[in-house]
């Protein structure tokens, strides 16, 4: 299994340069990272970790609204 820091440092490597907050929504199959930075940025898919096997996606928009109803956990 990948843990919630493994799956941050695979999100980093994978966020197209965008800083990640390093609190990740535990959402079943996959850890889930949302930005973390400062500056202004539009359209951010967040970055999700499979916990099996690590492979990466990025979730829809409109279904990252969903995150808060998940817990989240420090990377």
């Amino acid at each position: 299994m990948i843990t919630a820091k493994q799956a941050f440092e695979i999100a980093s490597r994978n966020s197209r340069g965008i800083t990640l907050n390093n609190n990740a929504y535990d959402c079943g199959d996959n850890w889930v990272f949302d930005y973390g930075g400062n500056e202004e940025i539009t359209g951010f898919c967040p970055v999700m970790v499979n916990k099996t096997d690590g492979s990466v996606n990025f979730m829809d928009f409109f279904e990252s609204y969903k995150l808060i109803d998940f817990p989240r956990v420090m990377a």
